[in-house]
């Protein structure tokens, strides 16, 4: 029996305080360094299939910091895990189901 991993994610970016209103000579917006965006992945890699049903799930976040992740069988139901201290992982706490497919969400605010 296979386990089948479909993802989906929402990345947010945390927003820039900007004073309206306020120029100088220059175009000083220009000239910031951009942010880099939160970018989320998972393991087991997406549409992965014949995963142990051992190996634990894990959703990372580089340049940010995850705020929520929910992983969801095909009927719904929702795999228990938690997000590390640092909010940088979420690592599944239970056995994934024999031949499941599994979904997840994951928001995460930028760096």
């Amino acid at each position: 029996m296979r386990t089948r991993w479909v993802g989906a994610f929402t990345a947010l970016l945390a927003s820039l305080a900007m004073a309206a209103g306020c120029s100088s000579a220059g175009n000083d917006a220009a000239t910031e360094p951009q942010r880099p965006s939160a970018r989320i992945t998972a393991a087991p890699a997406v549409d992965a299939t014949n995963v142990s049903v051992r190996t634990p799930v894990t959703i990372t976040v580089a340049d940010g910091t995850l705020t929520r992740v929910t992983v969801t069988n095909a009927e719904g139901q929702a795999l228990a895990g938690s997000i590390s201290s640092d909010q940088l992982t979420w690592t599944s706490s239970e056995p994934l189901g024999f031949g499941g497919t599994y979904t997840y969400a994951a928001t995460a605010v930028g760096a």
